[in-house]
Formats: structure tokens, C-alpha cells, sequence
């Protein structure tokens, strides 16, 4: 018998935590603004970068870093939450002290439909022209 009630303690201890973690993920996915295909766009566009000074540390796939709305330079519509703006020209005094972004400016960006604003002055492409894709953005 002592084995049983043990047994049905292990039990539901095990089932309340399982339902503590399931609404736990529902409650922070919930929390999430940004479409999930938006925010692979900008992690694509991130992989292509050079950073060295960790500028986008606050773009990410862990569970805090999940909400690209709030990410270091993207802003979102408040009503539609898709990405409007992407500001990551690099100020003044960061890029007197060579504190830009570096790399390749990926066309995943065609992705951000809803586009508006993009600035990326300031950085460092290597002296790339600006890519021809960027005059598809019709609301930019």
C-alpha cells in the first residue's frame, strides 16, 4: 500500500510539472509579438554580419530573446507587430572607436514585407554598393 501512495506521489508530482512547464511556454509564446518568420529573416541577416562589439547581442533564440519587437534596432507596427523599421546605423562616437557592423547585408531582409525605414549608415560592407534587392521594399 505504501508503495502505491508513493507511486501516486511521484505521479503527480510529475504531472504538475509537466503542466506548470506546458503553460509556462504557452504563457511566453503568448507574450510574443514579432512573426516567427520575421524573426528567422533578421537571425539569417545577423549570421551574415560581423559583430564584433556584440551590438545585437539582444537578438536571439533563447527563451529571453525570443521577442525580436524588442530587439537592439527593430521596431514593430503596435497594432499589426510586423517589423516596420530596422535602424542599425552605427552613431558617431561608436564608429569613431570602429564599433560597426561588418559582413554582407542578406537578402533574407525580403522577408520584412512590411518594411518601412532601414538604416545601416555608418557600418562597414566593405565598401559594397547597396544591394539592388532594396528597392523591392514597395513601403520603404
Amino acid at each position: 500500500m505504501r508503495t502505491e501512495e508513493n507511486n501516486f506521489s511521484k505521479l503527480l508530482l510529475l504531472l504538475t510539472t509537466l503542466l506548470l512547464a506546458i503553460s509556462t511556454t504557452a504563457e511566453n509564446a503568448s507574450r510574443i509579438r514579432c512573426s516567427e518568420r520575421e524573426r528567422r529573416a533578421l537571425l539569417k541577416f545577423k549570421e551574415e554580419l560581423v559583430d564584433e562589439y556584440g551590438r545585437l547581442s539582444s537578438w536571439g533564440e533563447d527563451d529571453d530573446k525570443l521577442e525580436c519587437c524588442k530587439w537592439r534596432g527593430v521596431h514593430c507596427h503596435n497594432r499589426t507587430n510586423r517589423v516596420t523599421l530596422l535602424d542599425l546605423h552605427t552613431p558617431s562616437k561608436e564608429f569613431q572607436n570602429g564599433n560597426t557592423l561588418k559582413g554582407n547585408i542578406s537578402t533574407s531582409l525580403l522577408e520584412l514585407q512590411h518594411l518601412q525605414y532601414i538604416d545601416l549608415s555608418s557600418n562597414d560592407f566593405d565598401g559594397a554598393p547597396i544591394p539592388n534587392f532594396i528597392s523591392s521594399f514597395s513601403k520603404l
